[in-house]
């Protein structure tokens, strides 16, 4: 699995949000130059963040982006869910699996045990842990 642009800009955005004092708004531009993200790109995905209530906007001049909650509550797996859609290491863990095998295959276990470790280490790592470093 590879993480696309998308899930990495979001990371990296919200880890800027995170490092600004508490009710700084950011614009666009200025996390775009911050943190070397396309413009246009980071507003597609800023737009995610807000309909899941991890990022609040103000509209207008004066306006910008906050978090919606805090780095300790913003973890790995909610910021990549929230760019990627649900995290399936194979189509055959999907819930609508048209894997007619599923129930006889010796690999389903093996790929579910691997999807859940890796989910698991996905939300051990917060915003806030990434920033501290640890």
């Amino acid at each position: 699995m590879i993480l696309t642009r998308k899930g990495d800009y979001g990371v990296r955005a919200l880890m800027y949000l995170a490092k600004q004092p508490p009710g700084k708004l950011s614009s666009i531009k200025e996390i775009s130059e911050a943190m070397e993200l396309p413009q246009v790109f980071l507003a597609k995905v800023m737009k995610q963040f807000v309909r899941r209530g991890m990022v609040t906007s103000k509209r207008g001049i004066a306006g910008g982006y906050m978090l919606g909650r805090p780095p300790s509550a913003l973890t790995l797996r909610e910021i990549v869910e929230a760019m990627e859609g649900p995290i399936t290491m194979n189509n055959c863990l999907k819930k609508k699996s048209p894997c007619h095998r599923k129930k006889e295959c010796d690999a389903a276990p093996v790929w579910e045990a691997i999807q859940q470790n890796f989910i698991r280490d996905l939300e051990r790592y917060t915003i806030a842990k990434i920033i501290e470093g640890t």
